[in-house]
């Protein structure tokens, strides 16, 4: 039977007991097997990316995706990307020898935008595009 002894014992059990959550068990591991060394890897990419280009380039670039080995770089005018494509074999090259691990086999330039001017002529990320697109695929627009 219930008493206020047994009633004591039940939630001092309760208070002690950790709680485990099976998903965040899940989520944790996965992020710490899976996500957190990839983006260790990719950020070294980056970091060799913003050495290895001249100042001037890298203003126009943005690493988009790292995807079977291709490295996909966006670059905002055709000017740049008819300079990189002229170093793109030494650039491989280089990345190659800094990220042996991460190291793309093939670099592909691809013209496109990651950000809009405001008003004041400075680039903003651009969340406007992100959001059209999920309005599209909503069904929305």
């Amino acid at each position: 039977m219930w008493n206020k002894h047994t009633l004591h014992r039940v939630v001092e059990t309760r208070r002690c007991r950790k709680t485990t959550w099976p998903l965040a068990n899940l989520v944790e591991n996965f992020m710490r097997r899976k996500v957190i060394p990839r983006q260790k890897k990719l950020a070294r990419l980056g970091q060799a990316w913003q050495d290895l280009l001249p100042e001037e380039l890298l203003e126009h670039t943005c690493l988009e995706n790292l995807r079977h080995g291709t490295l996909r770089v966006l670059v905002d005018n055709a000017s740049s990307v008819f300079e990189l494509n002229q170093m793109k074999e030494e650039l491989l090259r280089q990345l190659q020898y800094l990220c042996p691990r991460v190291a793309p086999a093939e670099i592909r330039f691809v013209r496109g935008f990651w950000y809009h001017m405001n008003e004041e002529g400075i680039r903003m990320p651009d969340y406007e595009s992100v959001k059209l697109k999920e309005s599209k695929i909503n069904g929305d627009g």
